[in-house]
């Protein structure tokens, strides 16, 4: 037996080595096909993430943008509100002077018109005692 066995012991031996290089060459060729595999996928994803992360910007871009022309119509708004605001007080104002003028000149020729009557009716007054003494006086004679 042991010539048997140390015949076919070598050729044993060998047939495990060559085994082992297939297996081997086999579990190799199968880690490179993997790992091409993994890296197609990995490619895959990153290119997916970048068009996802380019969108994104074009949105925020154009999200910017409106924004940007919202705020400046706001500050448009706010200066036309605060330019008619002024505008409308200005105007209040000058109603207020015209008004506050024409009520002076008003009580003015009331005044003048009451000192007029007043006068008036104490020149009836006088003409009235005028014509009241001359009848007396006409009386008498």
């Amino acid at each position: 037996m042991s010539e048997k066995l140390n015949r076919y012991l070598p050729t044993s031996i060998v047939m495990l080595l060559i085994f082992g290089l297939v297996i081997g060459a086999y579990y190799i060729q199968e880690v490179k096909t993997q790992s091409a595999e993994n890296s197609n996928q990995i490619n895959q994803i990153n290119t997916t993430v970048n068009g996802f992360i380019d969108q994104w910007q074009a949105r925020v871009k154009i999200g910017n943008s409106v924004n940007n022309v919202t705020q400046g119509k706001i500050i448009n708004l706010t200066t036309d509100l605060q330019n008619t605001e002024d505008n409308i007080l200005g105007n209040l104002t000058r109603h207020r002077m015209v008004a506050n003028q024409t009520r002076d000149l008003t009580v003015n020729m009331t005044a003048n018109m009451l000192e007029n009557q007043k006068q008036i009716i104490d020149l009836q007054k006088n003409i009235y005692h005028l014509l009241q003494g001359n009848q007396t006086g006409l009386m008498k004679k």
